[in-house]
C-alpha cells in the first residue's frame, strides 16, 4: 500500500490528538486522556502541520481550533481510529 510520505511521521497519538479536537476539546482535556503535558500537545500540533502543512489548525488567542481542512483530515483520523478498535476487538482468524 502506497500512503502519503509524510503519514509516516504521525503516530497513533497524533491521529487522537485530531480525533479529541475534532469533539471539541481542548489541549488540556487531550493532554489528560494522552497523560502528557499541554506543551507537549501544543508541539504535537505544530509537529502534525510540519508534516501535513499549515493550514489544520487556526488559532484564536490561546486556543486553536480546525479548519476545514483540519476537520476533513480529523474525520478520516477518527474513522482511522474507529476501524482499528473495531479490528482488535473481532477474532482474529488464521489462515494458512
Amino acid at each position: 500500500m502506497e500512503l502519503n510520505d509524510s503519514l509516516r511521521f504521525l503516530d497513533i497519538d497524533d491521529l487522537i490528538v485530531l480525533s479529541m479536537k475534532l469533539e471539541g476539546h481542548g489541549i488540556y482535556a487531550i493532554a489528560l486522556r494522552l497523560g502528557l503535558s499541554q506543551a507537549a500537545v501544543s508541539l504535537r500540533n505544530k509537529k502534525i502541520e510540519g508534516h501535513l502543512g499549515p493550514g489544520i489548525f487556526v488559532r484564536r488567542g490561546r486556543n486553536s481550533f480546525l479548519t476545514p481542512k483540519g476537520t476533513r483530515l480529523a474525520k478520516c483520523c477518527r474513522y482511522a481510529l474507529r476501524s482499528l478498535d473495531v479490528g482488535t476487538r473481532e477474532p482474529f482468524e488464521q489462515t494458512i
